[in-house]
């Protein structure tokens, strides 16, 4: 995908007369790529010469490619897994019990671990989540025997499955959108914190633009911090 991009790059150079811009974004989640659209926008009237390229990433590579310059910026949950690149915040998610829309739960207000307590749960793959949410996974687990667990490889597999009735996903509100599915705030949860990584700031005005805007619009449903 980088060398296609690269080619590009060479075949659009010198023939407009705006200047050609580009900003590779790589994003852990599909869910938070609509966070990016609203500064694109103002980007893109502000700098017509500006080609984005957006790209879903795994997260065991997202941050070797921001190293490398391959990235310019990494939207994802903070972790220790970014922890030697800036950090700017776009909004804190709040945790969320994911459930079919007849399910038990589906109807109240909140909900607490306790209620979770005999209800089967929907795990992701530790690595696919921050280290905060997987701390509260684990929190959550207790006693359960392997009959109340049920696991999927990515967070989309997990919506998948709760959806389908299998049980609750615990995840950040920002997740957890789904079709015939319902969102009922978990309690107790600390929330997620949610933000652009990037390598290097100085003499980058592009990227400055890109997060300023990226930090002005509130999100629906989400709170927003003072933390930046």
């Amino acid at each position: 995908m980088i060398a296609l991009e690269n080619r590009a790059k060479l075949r659009f150079a010198g023939h407009s007369a705006e200047p050609f811009e580009t900003l590779a974004f790589g994003c852990l989640y599909a869910q938070a790529l609509a966070l990016l659209a609203a500064p694109l926008a103002r980007m893109r009237a502000l700098r017509p010469g500006l080609h984005p390229a957006l790209h879903i990433v795994p997260p065991r590579h997202a941050y070797r490619l921001l190293d490398e310059g391959s990235l310019d910026a990494v939207a994802a949950f903070r972790d220790l897994a970014g922890a030697a690149f800036t950090y700017r915040e776009l909004l804190c998610s709040p945790m969320v019990c994911l459930c079919a829309a007849d399910h038990p739960l589906a109807g109240r207000p909140a909900a607490t671990a306790e209620d979770l307590r005999d209800t089967p749960l929907v795990l992701p793959a530790p690595s696919q989540v921050p280290a905060l949410v997987r701390r509260q996974h684990e929190a959550l687990l207790g006693a359960r025997t392997p009959a109340g667990l049920y696991f999927g490889d990515t967070v989309d597999a997990v919506v998948t499955m709760a959806a389908a009735g299998y049980g609750v996903a615990v995840l950040p509100a920002l997740l957890a959108g789904a079709p015939g599915t319902v969102q009922v705030p978990l309690q107790g949860c600390e929330p997620v914190s949610f933000g652009l990584y990037c390598k290097n700031l100085k003499d980058r005005p592009l990227l400055k633009a890109f997060l300023r805007y990226a930090q002005e619009p509130p999100h629906p449903g989400a709170k927003q911090t003072d933390a930046q």
